[in-house]
């Protein structure tokens, strides 16, 4: 993951490969997110608003060729209002038209909210004692021995 910050004058690069990002990590799992979320009336098929705008995390990658690595956006247009900012902004924009059941099928709150499991129960439970490193490792302890493992083999390159 990379962000680029500006304030006063200063740029600053935030740039953390993914399987080091403890954060990401929980945010992929529902480690921590707010109650609502875990109850979301906006987490569902039917979108009541004008776009949805998010990441196309179930594009097909043989069809569609970009650099993953920078990531692909998803834009669905669910309103004639929409469809005219859509067309609007169209010449500016590079875009595929996709089948929509691939957005549903990689964004699963595109139909649900997420759960709130019993890892995010455990995380809720253990982030006052122990902090945040250690609650998201014992939360997830099989996502970050994969991590380290991938990290291993990177570094050894």
């Amino acid at each position: 993951m990379e962000a680029r910050f500006r304030q006063s004058g200063i740029s600053t690069v935030f740039d953390r490969p993914l399987h080091k990002d403890l954060f990401l990590k929980g945010f992929f799992t529902a480690l921590y997110y707010r109650n609502s979320c875990y109850q979301c009336k906006y987490a569902q098929s039917k979108r009541i608003g004008d776009l949805t705008l998010g990441d196309f995390w179930g594009v097909d990658k043989e069809v569609v060729k970009t650099d993953l690595e920078k990531g692909i956006s998803l834009c669905m247009v669910n309103t004639q209002k929409g469809q005219r900012l859509f067309d609007f902004i169209n010449k500016y924009i590079e875009k595929v038209e996709r089948p929509i059941k691939e957005a549903f099928a990689g964004n699963k709150q595109l139909n649900h909210p997420m759960p709130h499991s019993l890892r995010a129960k455990y995380f809720s439970i253990l982030y006052p004692i122990i902090g945040f490193k250690w609650a998201v490792c014992l939360s997830i302890p099989e996502i970050i021995i994969k991590n380290l493992i991938i990290g291993h083999h990177y570094s050894h390159q």
